[in-house]
Protein backbone atom coordinates (compact mmCIF):
# COMPACT_ATOMS: atom_id res chain seq x y z
CA UNK A 1 0.00 0.00 0.00
CA UNK A 2 1.77 3.56 -1.16
CA UNK A 3 0.83 6.36 1.09
CA UNK A 4 -0.16 9.95 -0.32
CA UNK A 5 2.01 13.05 1.08
CA UNK A 6 0.11 16.51 0.60
CA UNK A 7 2.81 19.16 -0.10
CA UNK A 8 2.13 22.90 -0.25
CA UNK A 9 4.10 25.36 -1.41
CA UNK A 10 3.81 28.87 0.39
CA UNK A 11 5.76 30.73 -1.97
CA UNK A 12 3.41 29.93 -5.37
CA UNK A 13 0.88 29.04 -3.15
CA UNK A 14 0.51 25.45 -4.60
CA UNK A 15 -0.49 21.83 -3.33
CA UNK A 16 0.05 18.67 -4.63
CA UNK A 17 -0.94 15.41 -3.64
CA UNK A 18 1.75 12.50 -4.69
CA UNK A 19 2.69 9.09 -3.55
CA UNK A 20 5.53 7.95 -0.88
CA UNK A 21 8.74 7.74 -2.64
CA UNK A 22 9.78 4.15 -1.69
CA UNK A 23 12.53 5.21 0.48
CA UNK A 24 9.68 8.08 2.25
CA UNK A 25 7.11 4.69 2.49
CA UNK A 26 9.93 2.81 4.55
CA UNK A 27 10.90 5.22 7.07
CA UNK A 28 7.06 5.56 7.34
CA UNK A 29 6.81 1.81 8.17
CA UNK A 30 9.31 2.01 10.03
CA UNK A 31 8.24 5.11 12.27
CA UNK A 32 5.24 3.22 12.69
CA UNK A 33 6.43 -0.14 13.57
CA UNK A 34 8.22 2.00 16.27
CA UNK A 35 5.26 3.74 17.66
CA UNK A 36 3.23 0.34 18.06
CA UNK A 37 5.84 -0.62 19.95
CA UNK A 38 6.35 2.26 22.62
CA UNK A 39 2.82 2.25 22.44
CA UNK A 40 2.54 -1.53 23.61
CA UNK A 41 5.25 -0.94 26.42
CA UNK A 42 3.38 2.07 27.57
CA UNK A 43 0.50 -0.26 28.07
CA UNK A 44 2.59 -2.76 29.96
CA UNK A 45 3.72 -0.39 32.46
CA UNK A 46 0.43 0.88 32.97
CA UNK A 47 -0.86 -2.81 33.46
CA UNK A 48 2.17 -3.33 36.09
CA UNK A 49 1.77 -0.56 38.12
CA UNK A 50 -2.43 -1.24 38.26
CA UNK A 51 -1.12 -4.66 39.36
CA UNK A 52 1.51 -4.14 41.79
CA UNK A 53 -1.00 -1.20 43.03
CA UNK A 54 -3.63 -3.91 43.50
CA UNK A 55 -1.21 -6.12 45.41
CA UNK A 56 0.02 -3.42 47.83
CA UNK A 57 -3.68 -2.45 48.85
CA UNK A 58 -4.07 -6.04 49.54
CA UNK A 59 -0.83 -6.52 51.51
CA UNK A 60 -2.02 -3.42 53.82
CA UNK A 61 -5.62 -4.80 54.44
CA UNK A 62 -3.97 -7.71 55.29
CA UNK A 63 -2.00 -6.19 57.86
CA UNK A 64 -5.60 -4.46 59.22
CA UNK A 65 -5.46 -1.13 57.67
CA UNK A 66 -8.75 0.17 56.64
CA UNK A 67 -10.07 1.35 53.55
CA UNK A 68 -9.73 5.52 54.56
CA UNK A 69 -6.43 4.82 55.60
CA UNK A 70 -5.25 3.45 53.24
CA UNK A 71 -7.21 6.04 51.27
CA UNK A 72 -4.75 8.34 53.22
CA UNK A 73 -1.21 6.80 52.63
CA UNK A 74 -1.94 6.17 48.55
CA UNK A 75 -4.05 9.55 47.94
CA UNK A 76 -7.28 8.07 46.78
Amino acid sequence: MTDKIIEHNCTTNKTIVRNYTDKEQKIRDAEIIEANKVSAIKAKIEETKAKNKASAITKLKTLGLLDNEITALIGE
